[in-house]
């Protein structure tokens, strides 16, 4: 177990130093930056001024070791916008992306799961069908358009929950209401799938022989053994919520990395879209590690594999 951990361990490592020669490369390829930043009338003597005192005036080569060298001990450059560190600022605004995402995982995995396993044990009953159609509508529904209804209706017309902001748990529940609902979708169907291709198998067929129920089959042998499906899409939804986040934490301004690439973006602060991109990477990588590790618990033939 330690040496498959050591291993995947490695690999992570190896695509985080990718994600960063690919942020490096592709923030000099959308343009010369200090053009960006200066108005569109600016003054070649204004632009030059600003390439060297950016360092832009350098080789590559030279702009790139500085860059991974500053990357490595965790400096990506000072905020043309903020004028602060620019993974400082982006370390502030994580802990609440963290917990909208955490929430939302918190909502949608254990009713889809539950909403799976309630669809298996009456196959082609209303039941089943009703968990069908709200699957395939949280999959299908475009966030923004149901975090804007959301806020009309239980904002607007009612006035049970604020509109938007951050602080207390009234501010949290739409905007995790909004992102759990297609993860609640996708991990539902693959729970549902998961779980009916168990219930066929001939450890199932044997256990109901003996006589024990459909209920406690799918509950205490099914589900068990179709966590690693349900695990993969999981892990898959949660990298989806943490780079899905920006448009909702932008409709119900929650101070998070998503709204504050898109500020990024708009001010072309090119080293704290680096900083945002990368750190949104590596909780992707970490995601990733977490599900791998997840399947080497959870079927131990994997690691050994």
């Amino acid at each position: 177990m330690t040496r498959y951990v050591l291993r995947r361990a490695f690999h992570s490592v190896g695509v985080a130093l990718t994600v960063l020669v690919l942020v490096f490369f592709v923030g000099r390829m959308i343009g010369d930056p200090a053009v960006l930043i200066l108005p569109v009338d600016a003054r070649a003597e204004q632009v030059e001024e600003l390439r060297e005192r950016l360092g832009l005036n350098a080789p590559l080569s030279t702009q790139f070791l500085t860059f991974v060298t500053g990357a490595v001990r965790g400096d990506f450059g000072v905020s043309f916008w903020q004028q602060v560190p620019a993974l400082g600022l982006v370390l502030e605004r994580l802990p609440s992306t963290l917990l909208l995402a955490a929430a939302t995982m918190a909502i949608s995995i254990p009713l889809a799961i539950l909403l799976g396993a309630l669809a298996v044990l009456n196959p082609g009953s209303w039941a089943d069908k009703s968990v069908t159609v709200a699957s395939l509508s949280g999959v299908s529904v475009v966030d923004f358009w149901l975090g804007l209804m959301l806020i009309l209706i239980f904002s607007v017309q009612l006035g049970w929950l604020p509109t938007s902001g951050y602080g207390d748990l009234e501010h949290l529940i739409l905007p995790a209401v909004v992102l759990a609902a297609s993860p609640l979708g996708r991990i539902a169907q693959i729970a549902r799938s998961a779980v009916l291709d168990e219930m066929s198998k001939a450890y199932i067929r044997a256990a109901r022989a003996k006589g024990m129920s459909r209920r406690r089959a799918v509950f205490r042998h099914g589900l068990k053994n179709a966590f690693v499906p349900i695990i993969t899409m999981a892990g898959d939804e949660t990298t989806s919520v943490l780079n899905g986040a920006v448009v909702i934490e932008t409709v119900f301004a929650w101070p998070g990395i998503g709204l504050l690439l898109i500020q990024a973006i708009q001010r072309r602060d090119l080293p704290l879209i680096e900083s945002t991109v990368f750190t949104v990477a590596v909780l992707v990588i970490l995601t990733n590690l977490f599900v791998d590790l997840a399947y080497a618990y959870l079927n131990p033939r994997i690691r050994y594999n």
